[in-house]
């Protein structure tokens, strides 16, 4: 890792202290009758001193008036503060994984120590922060650098592994002052433009990022330079956070239906979304999708993110960021089902039932209907040969039963499709009526024999044998990867989640590439060959587990023998089964 020493800003950087703040100023203001300033514009004061917000407030200079404004905001603050100061969702789980990685905390703030720590001891187990520095303990206050120096003198650090994390432009200047680099977080009321202006290593929207973009110094410096690699940025940035919904976290809204004021998506007292303006016309499409389907947004949503960050999307699905995803499952059962219609729309050929039960009076009636109906001569050439073979099995007493499988089913009324029926039926029938022209007349071997279990296991029910599939997926998949760290904090079933998923990525693969591929898989439980199938498992692999491409390479290897190690044993088991049947049976 590049950053050995995360230095962090407090208020609206690692806290949402806006209610507390708000209240003790407007307390102060309107003791005092200044009752212009909005709550926006006392939040816009958040990181200056006390005596600063109180002067941009309400004009004042005098030195001894905005000392006493300070002494009873402190007043009001030690009753209110630390009750209305709330962590970002977040926060929490930032922090300690930087602490488990071992790097370094801080914390540089304009509040004082002693409030920090009273509200940080709630949340954190003493000593967790290596120092935390107060408004009370620098001499100079940001943007001057003093206090950031100063914790990297006490911490022993070199600047070069210093991260300085803030809210606002006085953070930014502050990092650029002590020449360390900077994140900007927009959780306050700085926009992305404003701290845009200083350097940065990365503007983002809340916490989570640093977790990723801490490990590439100077980002957004190198990435500014075209606009390709600020789409290559953000775009890597996406594929790592997923996805994010910005809710203001201090504007309340009120319910239509109940009437009752609130903050956030949802009216806590009936639970309707704030959102609820005019119908369109996409809202009956949406209505009409979720009332025959249950489909909503969240299905796309799968879908796309299914496409380019896999791996992570079933990261969070598995550690309950699951509010934004569509289940596993009902997933798997859409896709399988949007792939069958379409390839019987695009490929009905692939539906002929391969096991149906004729007579030689079917063919021969079936092949005089086709015949009435073709349009082109090859057509009813072909027919008429096709007819003079199955005549010529069954007056010479070839080795042919007069009932017998025929392993095509057409549709008369499809005359384009016509021609490549007859062809398959000639091939077919020379094949059953003749089995000397067959090129390989030798016996089939035991290996033959348990590669056609295989292929008949997984016939005429693709969402069967996919179901089917997944355990064995799921099994593998743990043996391959039990010594990674991640796979080892997976349960069995949550591992079976990750192989749904997966599934559906892959079924998702196959509908794209159907309509250039021009046929479909019916019969198998993917529609894509194995080398393209192994090249998704190792994509997905790597974002999930996050090793490095070779490593996961051999455990997908790995994963893949394992497989077949199964799927062996599993089939030499059935085969043992049946024939004990059978032997029991005859008995």
């Amino acid at each position: 890792m590049r950053y050995n020493t995360f230095l962090f800003d407090f208020d609206y950087t690692l806290v949402n202290s806006s209610a507390g703040i708000v209240k003790c100023f407007r307390t102060v203001l309107d003791k005092h009758e200044y009752f212009s300033p909005t709550d926006e514009e006392i939040r816009r004061t958040i990181g200056k001193t006390l005596e600063e917000s109180f002067s941009i407030l309400t004009g004042e200079v005098n030195p001894e008036v905005l000392h006493t404004y300070r002494q009873e905001y402190v007043a009001e603050a030690d009753i209110h503060m630390t009750s209305n100061t709330f962590l970002f969702p977040e926060t929490k789980e930032v922090l300690t994984t930087l602490k488990q990685r071992g790097v370094k905390l801080g914390i540089i703030s304009t509040k004082y120590k002693y409030r920090i720590k009273e509200f940080l001891d709630i949340h954190f187990p003493e000593d967790f922060f290596d120092i935390i520095i107060g408004i009370e303990e620098v001499d100079k206050y940001k943007p001057h650098p003093d206090g950031i120096l100063k914790a990297i003198k006490f911490l022993k650090s070199k600047k070069k592994q210093v991260i300085y994390i803030g809210d606002s432009t006085t953070d930014a200047e502050a990092a650029q002052n002590a020449e360390v680099d900077f994140i900007g977080v927009t959780h306050g009321v700085t926009t992305t433009r404003e701290l845009a202006a200083y350097q940065n290593v990365a503007i983002i929207p809340e916490l989570s990022p640093i977790l990723s973009l801490s490990v590439n110094r100077n980002l957004t410096k190198h990435l500014r330079r075209s606009k390709l690699k600020s789409f290559n940025r953000y775009f890597n940035y996406r594929k790592h956070i997923g996805h994010t919904k910005s809710i203001d976290p201090y504007k309340y809204y009120v319910c239509n239906n109940c009437g009752t004021y609130f903050i956030g998506e949802y009216c806590n007292t009936c639970g309707q979304r704030r959102n609820t303006g005019r119908f369109t016309f996409s809202y009956v499409i949406k209505n009409m999708l979720g009332g025959l389907t249950s489909i909503d947004d969240k299905f796309l949503r799968n879908l796309i993110e299914l496409l380019y960050r896999p791996g992570y999307m079933i990261f969070d699905y598995i550690k309950g960021k699951r509010s934004h995803y569509f289940k596993p499952f009902q997933t798997l059962f859409i896709l399988v089902a949007i792939y069958i219609i379409l390839v019987k729309i695009l490929d009905p050929l692939s539906f002929m039932n391969k096991d149906k039960e004729v007579t030689y009076k079917d063919i021969k009636r079936d092949i005089t209907t086709i015949s009435s109906k073709a349009k082109h001569q090859k057509t009813k050439t072909l027919l008429t040969k096709s007819s003079n073979y199955l005549d010529s099995a069954y007056s010479t007493a070839l080795p042919v039963e007069k009932d017998y499988k025929d392993e095509v089913k057409f549709d008369v009324n499809n005359d384009p499709a016509t021609t490549k029926f007859v062809t398959y039926l000639i091939k077919n029938i020379i094949n059953i009526v003749n089995p000397e022209s067959k090129k390989d007349n030798s016996e089939p071997t035991f290996i033959d024999g348990i590669l056609n279990v295989i292929n008949n296991w997984a016939k005429d029910n693709k969402t069967l044998s996919l179901i089917m599939l997944i355990p064995l997926y799921t099994i593998a998949t743990k043996r391959a990867f039990r010594k990674n760290s991640i796979s080892k904090g997976f349960n069995y079933t949550e591992t079976l989640f990750v192989q749904v998923y997966i599934a559906c990525q892959i079924i998702l693969i196959s509908i794209i590439l159907l309509p250039f591929l021009g046929h479909g898989e019916i019969d198998e439980a993917f529609g894509i060959s194995w080398w393209l199938i192994f090249l998704l498992y190792w994509w997905d692999y790597r974002q999930l587990f996050k090793d490095s491409w070779m490593k996961t390479f051999k455990r997908t290897v790995i994963m893949f023998i394992y497989l077949g190690l199964i799927m062996f044993v599993l089939i030499i088991l059935i085969l043992i089964l049946v024939t004990l049947w059978t032997a029991i049976s005859m008995i």
